[in-house]
C-alpha cells in the first residue's frame, strides 16, 4: 500500500503576496528610537539625582495630535525632600501625566494618540 498526503494550506492573502501579516498602521514617528534613546540619556544626564533613590530617570513620550504632526514630552523621576518616599513619581508616570494634562484641555492637542515611551 502506498499513501500519498498533499497538505493545502490557505495562507492570508497579504502573506501569498509576500507583504507582512500586520495590520497596523505604519509607524506615524519621523524620529528614530535610537533618537529618543539619545534624547532621554541627554536629559538624565543634565538634573541631579534625587536625595534618597539616588536614580536618574528619564522618559521620552511621542503622540501624534489629530492633525498628523508630532510631538515630544520629556519628563524625569522625582522625589519629595523629606523621608516620605510615598510622595515620589516615576518618570514615565509624569510624561503621562503632562500628556493628559496637555489633552485634556481643548485645542490641537486635544484627542492626541501616543505611539512611543522610552525610558532610561
Amino acid at each position: 500500500l502506498r499513501f500519498t498526503f498533499e497538505a493545502r494550506v490557505r495562507l492570508p492573502m497579504a502573506m501569498a503576496a509576500g507583504r507582512a501579516r500586520s495590520r497596523s498602521p505604519p509607524p506615524a514617528s519621523q524620529a528614530s528610537t535610537s533618537e529618543d534613546v539619545t534624547a532621554a540619556h541627554a536629559l538624565r544626564r543634565t538634573y541631579i539625582a534625587p536625595r534618597q533613590s539616588k536614580f536618574r530617570v528619564a522618559s521620552v513620550l511621542r503622540f501624534v495630535r489629530p492633525d498628523g504632526t508630532e510631538g515630544k514630552i520629556e519628563a524625569v523621576n522625582a522625589e519629595p525632600h523629606d523621608a516620605n518616599i510615598r510622595g515620589a513619581i516615576c518618570a514615565e508616570r509624569a510624561a503621562l501625566c503632562k500628556f493628559q494634562q496637555i489633552g485634556a484641555v481643548p485645542g490641537p492637542d486635544c484627542g492626541s494618540r501616543i505611539t512611543r515611551v522610552v525610558c532610561v
